[in-house]
């Protein structure tokens, strides 16, 4: 099915595009899957038309928005996880709220964007698991 895998957990995104322009250097088009964990993030169909600025934007861009909960990732666990398992379900989103909070507090004054990401990211941890109801 897909002429090439990105497998996001074990190459960086310099490698994958350097991937990529080598497929299109053997095909004209290229239809590749990105994964992270063993799952589809994205797929794309490359063409030999794609200029190198365009393909490193989209990888770049996939790289970026798939990844921004990947921050503190030893071997295989995730902190946030680690800490999921060690704190009860109502230490747990204690937790994640008052990251929430953090993040928004100080956004206009350290972070700026990347302080909402991080306390949109707190806020997904408390829907992805239903931990607010």
């Amino acid at each position: 099915m897909f002429d090439l895998v990105i497998e996001m957990d074990v190459i960086d995104n310099v490698i994958a595009c350097y991937e990529i322009k080598d497929e299109i250097n053997e095909k004209e088009t290229i239809f590749v899957a990105f994964q992270r964990d063993g799952k589809l993030v994205n797929e794309m169909t490359f063409t030999n038309n794609w200029k190198d600025e365009e393909i490193i934007e989209f990888v770049n861009e996939v790289y970026e928005i798939k990844s921004s909960k990947r921050r503190y990732k030893h071997g295989k666990i995730e902190c946030i996880e680690a800490l999921r398992e060690c704190l009860s379900k109502e230490e747990f989103k204690g937790f994640c709220k008052g990251n929430v909070i953090k993040y928004l507090w100080r956004c206009d004054y350290k972070g700026g964007k990347e302080d909402l990401e991080k306390a949109r990211d707190y806020l997904d941890y408390l829907l992805e698991k239903e931990i607010i109801k």
